[in-house]
């Protein structure tokens, strides 16, 4: 069985850059070219940021030019939403799965599901550092794992704590984030999570990707072998 998010119109060169490094998302992508030299290193996946709160925040319009610029898997990232602008949002960017980064409930995450299309995987985020749950708890096909601060969660630059990590209980099902860039990713890539998660270790500034962190980061991906578990 393919990836939950890609099972809805699989492609075969998406498939194979999961059976080859993985799945890898860039997220908070705020420029064309950007998307593009991702998808050109080799990610999967593409993360469009629509909290309000957030440094890279996009409007529809913005996010849909940058959708339309590289074919990557789309994921639009949302922070305790109005159910009505997340249902715009994945009939107007298309989006392959949504995730959740705010309080949302169990109950408002099992209302939502109802209404997306079929195929539309849900992903909740959860602080690396809170007590350890499953995707089941929260209605969600996958956890995303990310660290915070006093005032942010996702995209501090804070790395991952790869000892906090060993106490979650599916964590080669979930998707690992929390400033990684090249000096990093071994150790995550060592937890053998479902997907790596790119933001703010791959930076200039927020919103701004670094081409040479990137690059250093996908090449180091292309020295380890098949990571053949990564697309089931």
């Amino acid at each position: 069985m393919v990836g939950s998010a890609l099972m809805r119109a699989p492609r075969v060169d998406l498939l194979a850059r999961m059976l080859r490094r993985g799945a890898i998302k860039v997220c908070g992508l705020t420029r064309t070219e950007d998307a593009q030299a991702a998808f050109r290193l080799g990610a999967t996946y593409g993360g469009l940021n629509l909290a309000p709160r957030s440094p890279r925040r996009l409007d529809l319009e913005a996010a849909r030019a940058i959708r339309a610029s590289a074919p990557l898997a789309w994921v639009g990232i949302f922070q305790d939403p109005e159910p009505d602008f997340v249902l715009d949002a994945v009939h107007r960017l298309g989006l392959e799965a949504i995730q959740l980064h705010g309080g949302e409930s169990l109950v408002f995450i099992e209302a939502l599901r109802k209404q997306l299309p079929s195929g539309v995987a849900v992903w909740k985020a959860l602080p690396w550092d809170q007590v350890p749950a499953r995707a089941s708890d929260f209605a969600a096909d996958r956890l995303v794992l990310d660290s915070r601060t006093h005032t942010r969660f996702g995209g501090t630059g804070v790395s991952f704590d790869p000892v906090q990590a060993q106490k979650w209980p599916e964590l080669q099902e979930a998707i690992i984030a929390g400033g990684i860039n090249p000096d990093n990713i071994d150790e995550a890539l060592a937890l053998k999570p479902w997907m790596i998660d790119l933001n703010s270790g791959v930076e200039a500034a927020p919103g701004v990707k670094d081409l040479h962190k990137l690059t250093r980061l996908f090449n180091r991906l292309d020295t380890y072998p098949p990571r053949r578990g990564a697309a089931t």
